[in-house]
């Protein structure tokens, strides 16, 4: 369905891209698993509030079973140091694993994955080079907008203080590096290119530190600059977003609907026509000639699930596809390594994007329970009550576009028992 180019390949394997840890006491404000609420405003990822959101959304025992096996492989293979993969990646590969850690709701004090989780966020607080401000050599925008998102989101479910600073400090180099005209490249710092997949976890980077309580003053003018960005290299006529300057790139579309809906929400109409692409491309199949499938399909789920558009469709064909896949002890390989890049690198990015995606049912809001303020919970995009209207069962009916709703998903499960 999607077209990609080698550059293409080149973006993803720049992404597949420590001295002593010193002791660390961890003041997480939450139990994670173990049933405590934990820091707005990440979503509904307490034990009991994932089991009620499951049920709203269309997940079920065997996605949280998947989730399991995904999070106690990535458990076994973590590195001694607190990382994860083995070939000069590890900001951004270490980033997504404590990403699918964070949300399934797990922090230090979680009782199965608590030392996992500590170990990552003390990598992350002791590697981090506070001269440059990054996590990296020569600046490499995908390493660290990954580490700096994962950052973000522990600083936001932990409170611990260590966390705050490097948050701070890494979310500084992101608006310093960003394009005059909003994208940011491969390296940070002033260019004419710019180029989206990059531009993406940057974008997410923003917005988790801002979700944070991150207090850089620049951050609402770089993300309003990241939204000029996009809707200006959107391409009106086929309703695809533009890779870099000219390409036109058809598996980056999902890339700029997402960003737009954390920006700023769904009523652009580079935002309704990026939509309405993925409406017409929503078939997912796991063959091996489609180059990295697994990097549009988290977008295109994110995109899905908040704008509660097309989602019931998409919800049951992923799961069917991604538990299908997943391999007996727990990993994901990937369908479309066409060009042989395997390793424990490459293992760990096609596991962590597929367990994120299956933690969408909880990991996120959705646009409006964000507007509702999430019900009882109050605070930040919305609390942790219920779900507001979106979130009832049983609705009936279609959205302006035809498509079907989150709230009408009629094949929710009633009775959710989760394998642990």
């Amino acid at each position: 369905m999607y077209s990609s180019g080698r550059s293409m390949f080149l973006s993803i394997l720049a992404l597949l891209l420590v001295a002593p840890l010193p002791a660390l006491h961890l003041s997480g404000q939450s139990e994670g698993s173990g049933g405590k609420k934990i820091g707005d405003p990440f979503g509904f990822r307490s034990k009991e509030e994932r089991v009620d959101a499951l049920r709203k959304y269309g997940g079920d025992a065997g996605t949280e079973e998947a989730v399991l096996k995904a999070l106690r492989w990535l458990a076994k293979v973590q590195n001694p140091d607190g990382s994860w993969g083995d070939r000069g990646n590890r900001p951004g590969i270490s980033g997504l694993a404590l990403l699918a850690f964070l949300g399934h709701g797990e922090t230090p004090s979680s009782p199965e994955f608590g030392k996992n989780v500590g170990a990552a966020i003390k990598f992350f607080i002791s590697g981090f080079d506070r001269t440059s401000g990054f996590f990296c050599r020569e600046s490499d925008t995908y390493n660290h907008a990954i580490a700096t998102f994962a950052v973000s989101e522990a600083y936001g479910m932990t409170r611990e203080p260590g966390l705050y600073e490097v948050m701070n400090l890494a979310v500084a180099k992101i608006i310093e590096g960003q394009r005059t005209q909003g994208g940011w490249d491969y390296r940070y710092g002033n260019s004419s290119r710019r180029d989206l997949s990059v531009g993406g976890w940057n974008i997410q980077a923003l917005t988790a530190a801002k979700h944070a309580s991150c207090k850089n003053e620049s951050m609402r003018k770089s993300l309003a600059k990241a939204a000029y960005d996009l809707k200006k290299h959107y391409d009106a006529a086929s309703g695809i977003f533009l890779y870099d300057n000219e390409t036109k790139r058809e598996s980056l579309v999902p890339v700029g609907t997402l960003c737009l809906i954390e920006i700023e929400g769904m009523e652009s109409a580079e935002f309704k026509g990026g939509l309405k692409f993925l409406l017409s491309n929503d078939k997912m199949e796991w063959r091996k000639d489609i180059q990295w499938p697994l990097y549009t399909w988290y977008y295109q789920t994110l995109t899905f699930f908040k704008s509660e558009k097309n989602w019931s469709k998409w919800n049951s064909q992923m799961k069917r596809i991604l538990l299908a896949n997943q391999m007996e002890d727990g990993h994901w390989e990937s369908p479309g390594d066409v060009f042989g890049v395997g390793g424990m690198d490459f293992k760990v990015y096609s596991t962590c994007l597929c367990c994120l995606m299956l933690e969408v049912y909880y990991r996120y809001f959705t646009v409006s329970v964000e507007k509702e303020g999430g019900g009882s919970g109050g605070g930040g995009r919305g609390g942790h009550g219920e779900a507001g209207g979106a979130a009832k069962e049983g609705g009936g009916g279609r959205s302006d576009d035809g498509s079907e709703n989150v709230s009408e998903d009629k094949k929710i499960k009633k009775n959710i028992r989760l394998p642990y």
